[in-house]
């Protein structure tokens, strides 16, 4: 099989750092669009802008603590499931689920950054 078990590795962790950026950069863009709206906005408008930007704020943590938790649940995979191969030769050998890892993260930076 031509499957890289250095380059999976490199790309899980490209494609998890680019999610977090995003995340991030998504967190902070809703902070300063929340900032903004309270010194223009007043009345109607600025609770309506307040409400929806603190739902993008709660959405935002929420994805947070999910990739935390789908983090620390990959590990326990890896640990439970590598046996005495290292994590590299466990990607190699479940490139499917690596590549599906990779997909997600992939797929949950895109709507952060479509969100806005």
């Amino acid at each position: 099989m031509g499957v890289n078990a250095g380059n999976l590795v490199d790309m899980l962790e490209d494609e998890l750092a680019q999610m977090d950026k995003a995340i991030e950069e998504a967190a902070n863009r809703i902070q300063d669009m929340l900032t903004k709206s309270r010194k223009a906005d007043s009345g109607i408008k600025l609770e309506v802008n307040s409400k929806l930007l603190d739902s993008c704020t709660n959405l935002m943590e929420a994805i947070r603590i999910l990739v935390k938790k789908a983090r620390l649940l990959q590990a326990e995979i890896v640990a439970q499931g590598k046996g005495t191969a290292s994590a590299k030769e466990f990607y190699k050998r479940n490139h499917q689920w690596t590549d599906g890892f990779i997909s997600a993260a992939k797929a949950v930076g895109a709507a952060a950054k479509f969100l806005l």
